[in-house]
């Protein structure tokens, strides 16, 4: 929300919300180094230099022109500047490399009444948002989700855009660690549906930075939902995105991404081939400082990217994929040998079956013969009794004393 009486500020906050960062920082330093300078003027100058160098991805150099901002809107006991001044200090400092959450929701909860009283709808989101954040980072995920719904509440039929889509990044992202926590799917599914929502919004507004991590938010989510195929599609276009930025961070974090994708669908050769990408990006990204920067920021410094860290994963993988083979070598052994004993043992029942039947065969025949043999013997005999044949021959008989 801008103001006729804030020249300066307004036209550095259209260039940012623009994404000419380039062109707000130029703008500001060259307003600095004017002679006699107003301090109003300076104030605001300050204000956009801060929150230029904050989207551009390097807090840790937006907190002193920040701060230098707060101070002299204090003594301007001008409400408008000391608001915006919290509101940009408080985002730069959660994000610092050495962040002090304290310090941090001490700037918000001082800005927080003042956005109230000036009405300015877009600054208690930012609040609310970045409160939600800190409670993401400190792990209170109910206060995270209190706050994300707020802030979606305060947003809902207003005209703020880009809030909004800020608002729904940060509510999947508290599902997200609610997941974590809890172990739900039913919080990924609606994850996907917040980041899906900041996508449209970000992409409508031609955000592309914003954009990008949406998107890669997306994938890890669905890389959790074992679909990689939209894990894959929606880190590609995030990649796409940072291509068209030349924007390193957001490269090195979708291939880092990716490979993690591509080793989860255990495709280690797709793994192998994001990682390589990534090792040329990083030996090609600028200079010594610009590789430190990148190195320092990578995945909001949740995990720390090198050269070595790029080339372990290598190595691993490489391991992986020998073990791979290896398994796969020893599966087709076991499995010629399976078929081979298989083979054998059946052989060998076939055999045994046939000896038995025939042995069978051989006893049934012997019993006919047997029992042949016997008719005819008897009926031989019982002819034999009935002509005759048979006499009782004449004998002594014994002596009876």
């Amino acid at each position: 929300m801008g103001s006729p009486a804030l020249p300066i500020l307004d036209e550095g906050e259209k260039l940012i919300a623009l994404d000419h960062l380039d062109s707000a920082l130029s703008y500001a330093r060259a307003i600095l180094t004017r002679p006699k300078l107003d301090i109003l003027n300076r104030n605001q100058a300050l204000l956009v230099l801060g929150m230029a160098l904050f989207k551009e991805e390097n807090p840790d150099a937006s907190v002193k022109p920040l701060q230098n901002s707060l101070s002299i809107a204090r003594s301007l006991k001008n409400e408008q500047l000391i608001l915006k001044s919290l509101v940009a200090l408080g985002a730069s400092t959660a994000t610092k490399e050495y962040a002090r959450m304290d310090s941090v929701v001490i700037y918000l909860k001082e800005a927080k009444p003042l956005a109230e009283a000036l009405k300015d709808t877009s600054s208690l989101s930012r609040i609310y948002n970045n409160l939600a954040n800190v409670f993401i980072e400190e792990g209170d995920l109910e206060k995270a989700m209190a706050h994300c719904y707020l802030c979606e509440s305060l947003l809902k039929n207003s005209r703020f855009e880009l809030e909004k889509a800020i608002c729904h990044n940060s509510t999947g992202r508290g599902l997200f660690e609610l997941y974590y926590r809890d172990g739900k799917d039913e919080y990924l599914k609606n994850a996907i549906v917040s980041f899906q929502k900041a996508v449209d919004i970000f992409e409508r507004l031609g955000h592309k930075r914003y954009e990008a991590y949406a998107r890669m938010n997306i994938g890890a989510v669905s890389a959790f939902l074992d679909d990689y195929e939209r894990a894959e599609k929606e880190t590609r276009m995030g990649i796409k995105l940072g291509e068209e930025l030349r924007d390193s961070t957001i490269l090195l974090d979708g291939y880092y991404n990716l490979a993690n994708h591509f080793e989860g669908e255990n495709s280690l050769e797709e793994a192998m081939v994001a990682l390589n990408q990534m090792t040329v990006l990083l030996e090609k990204t600028g200079d010594a400082g610009d590789i430190a920067f990148v190195t320092d920021q990578f995945s909001n410094n949740a995990v720390r990217v090198s050269a070595a860290l790029v080339k372990n994963r290598v190595d691993l993988l490489n391991k992986k994929l020998e073990v791979a083979k290896s398994a796969q070598e020893k599966q087709i052994l076991w499995f010629v040998s399976i078929l081979l004993v298989l083979l054998i043992i059946g052989i060998s029942i076939f055999v045994y079956q046939k000896n038995r039947l025939s042995a069978q065969e051989k006893k049934m025949l012997r019993e006919q013969l047997e029992n042949t043999l016997k008719s005819t013997f008897a009926r031989t005999f019982l002819q034999r009794i009935t002509a005759g044949s048979f006499r009782v021959r004449a004998g002594r008989h014994p002596v009876v004393g």
